[in-house]
C-alpha cells in the first residue's frame, strides 16, 4: 500500500480517537440513577416542602454561610478551599475504578459541586480572562464560555442565574450573588437543565442561606 495512503490513514484514526475522546470521554450517571426529567426551562420553584426528605442529611457550612441537604449515602468532601462537593454511590464506584485504573477517568467530575468566592472578582476566570466583571449580571453577559443563560429565583426569593457552562465539557450551573459574595452550584453530570434529575432539583430545593 503506498505510503502517503497509510499516513492518511493513520492521521483519519487519529482525529476520530481525539473525537471520540472528548464526546464520550466524560463519565455518566449509570442507569438505575435516572429518574424524572424536567421538562421546560422555568425557575426553580423553592416553594415545595423537601424538609422530610427520608434519610436526607443536612450539611452546614458557616463559613461560606449555606446549608444543603443530600441523601444520607452520598458522600461530601469539604476539604479544599472555597468548594464543596456531594457525590453520589454510583459516582463514587466510578471514581474507585478510576484510581484502581480500571476505567479512563479524564473529565470526571463529581456529582454537584457549590463554590464560593467572598466576591465576583475574586472567581477565578473573571480574573484570568480580564473580564473586569463586578455584578453578577455583568459576569455572566462577559463571560465566553456561558450559554443558555436565565434569570431564575433560588433559595426562596434569591435572584440567581442559572447557565450551561462550556468547555471541554458542558455544565449546567447555577450562579447567585449574596452580600457581595459568589456561590455556584455546578453539577457534575448534567449537561443542561432538562437533564436534571429528581434527587438533583431536591437538592438545589433544600438550598438554604443561613446569617
Amino acid at each position: 500500500m503506498n505510503k502517503k495512503i497509510i499516513i492518511i490513514i493513520l492521521v483519519l484514526l487519529t482525529i476520530a480517537g481525539l473525537f471520540w475522546i472528548i464526546k464520550y470521554g466524560k463519565l455518566k450517571p449509570k442507569e438505575g440513577q435516572e429518574i424524572q426529567q424536567s421538562v421546560k426551562q422555568e425557575p426553580v420553584n423553592n416553594s415545595e416542602n423537601f424538609t422530610n426528605v427520608g434519610n436526607w442529611k443536612t450539611y452546614t457550612n458557616k463559613n461560606y454561610g449555606f446549608k444543603v441537604q443530600y441523601p444520607e449515602d452520598w458522600k461530601v468532601y469539604d476539604e479544599e478551599k472555597n468548594i464543596v462537593k456531594l457525590n453520589s454511590p454510583e459516582n463514587e464506584r466510578s471514581l474507585e475504578k478510576i484510581k484502581n485504573g480500571e476505567i479512563y477517568g479524564e473529565g470526571y467530575m463529581m456529582d454537584v459541586n457549590i463554590s464560593y468566592y467572598k466576591s465576583i472578582s475574586e472567581e477565578p476566570e473573571n480574573k484570568a480572562n480580564h473580564l473586569n466583571a463586578f455584578t453578577l449580571s455583568d459576569f455572566v453577559n462577559k463571560h465566553p464560555l456561558f450559554s443558555d443563560k436565565k434569570k431564575i429565583t433560588i433559595a426562596g426569593s434569591q435572584d440567581a442565574w442559572e447557565i450551561i457552562r462550556g468547555g471541554f465539557n458542558a455544565y449546567y450551573a447555577i450562579l447567585i450573588e449574596r452580600r457581595s459574595h459568589l456561590y455556584e452550584i455546578l453539577f457534575g453530570n448534567v449537561e443542561k437543565k432538562e437533564d436534571l434529575k429528581e434527587i438533583h432539583k431536591k437538592i438545589i430545593t433544600s438550598f438554604e442561606f443561613i446569617d
